[in-house]
């Protein structure tokens, strides 16, 4: 299990990670991750796919899982293409990123605070660019994706596309290898969606099943106990609808 605050004052919210939903005293808001199917009252539920690698069966057995062509020769390139990749903490490098790719995407940003705090960063560099790096949550048993971001959404051509797709590669292949260095059981690469009717959700979809790892459902689960962020939650809800 993994848990942090998030300091938005004057809310008291908590993120657990690996766990099974239940009611936290003092709380105004709980979010709980678990691959656990469970029924709480007063908990919402949401069930999502993910793909996951037993890390048990051990690091010979983990890579000759992984496709060889489209993941490991592919990484492989990006190394004799100059490409790096380092466990650091230039988290302010890649905040800026990751936020242009998010908004690239149309999507919210995470909170950079709880990324320094809890995460664990991955960055692939070409010369002396960061090109793309990876966030991962870990508990010490569970190590799951929980920020992937590149510069592939930004206006790149020919050798330039090729050389991010490998620098994605190399930043979870890099993590998957740290995971069995500190004997996590399972590696988690952070959901996916295979049957969506979008492409490049399917796309990517594809990309994290090549890494060999096993469909498994997993769960969010949501309580809110303060009445005036469930005003202001539905407040929200109206805006979007006019």
């Amino acid at each position: 299990m993994k848990k942090y605050k998030y300091a938005n004052f004057p809310f008291c919210k908590y993120w657990f990670w690996f766990e099974n939903p239940r009611d936290i005293a003092g709380a105004d808001f709980v979010n709980f991750f678990s691959y656990e199917d469970c029924e709480v009252p007063g908990f919402k539920k949401k069930k999502g796919l993910t793909t996951r690698i037993d890390l048990r069966q051990g690091e010979q057995e983990v890579f000759s899982c992984i496709r060889k062509k489209f993941i490991l020769e592919q990484a492989k390139k990006g190394k004799k293409n100059g490409i790096t990749v380092s466990q650091d903490d230039t988290y302010d490098q890649f905040y800026a990123m990751y936020s242009q790719f998010r908004k690239l995407k149309g999507l919210s940003r995470e909170s950079k605070s709880v990324l320094v705090k809890e995460g664990i960063l991955f960055s692939a560099y070409y010369g002396q660019k960061l090109i793309a790096g990876g966030i991962f949550m870990s508990d010490g048993y569970y190590m799951r994706a929980h920020i992937l971001a590149s510069v592939r959404l930004e206006s790149l051509a020919g050798k330039e596309r090729e050389v991010v797709g490998q620098a994605n590669r190399m930043v979870i292949l890099s993590a998957i290898q740290f995971a069995l260095q500190q004997k996590v059981s399972f590696f988690d690469l952070g959901g996916i969606d295979p049957d969506s009717q979008k492409q490049s959700d399917r796309s990517l979809a594809e990309f994290k099943e090549a890494f060999g790892g096993s469909r498994i459902s997993f769960y969010f689960y949501t309580k809110c106990y303060s009445r005036f962020l469930i005003m202001l939650s539905n407040l929200k809800s109206k805006i979007r609808g006019i």
